[in-house]
């Protein structure tokens, strides 16, 4: 290869496909909480299928979590490459689009069956804004 932008080939295909739970790690105002499959979390079995997300080729997703309720909640959107980078996507969701409250950005980088999503959520503007950080790693099924 001549040229990095020649050599680095984003292909849809070679990304999509379902993807489960192995660990997630949130933290809201200075405190920690870390979730793995196969563990317990406040009387609540933590299993791969508890967040699924589903990368499809058309650049389309779906992201499954048993986490908030008793019902599952499917969050739907659209990814893309990062750049001109084979391995790292942007994920957006067009129901938590930027407002002048609320801020949410997601991305992602691939290595092999491993997927490591990170999102970043701001409420508020300012001295009064809060950050939440969450980050999701997940295993090709």
């Amino acid at each position: 290869c001549f040229s990095a932008v020649a050599c680095n080939k984003q292909n849809a295909s070679k990304i999509a496909g379902t993807y489960k739970l192995s660990s997630m790690t949130m933290t809201v105002g200075g405190a920690t909480v870390t979730l793995e499959a196969g563990k317990d979390f406040m009387g609540t079995q933590i299993s791969e299928d508890t967040i699924v997300l589903v990368l499809k080729e058309d650049k389309t997703y779906e992201m499954t979590s048993a986490l908030e309720s008793d019902e599952d909640a499917t969050v739907t959107g659209t990814w893309d490459f990062d750049g001109n980078s084979a391995t790292s996507i942007i994920l957006s969701d067009p129901e938590e689009a930027s407002s002048e409250e609320l801020s949410t950005t997601m991305t992602a980088t691939i290595d092999g069956d491993k997927l490591t999503m990170t999102e970043s959520t701001t409420i508020g503007e300012g001295d009064s804004a809060q950050t939440t950080e969450m980050t999701i790693t997940f295993k090709k099924a």
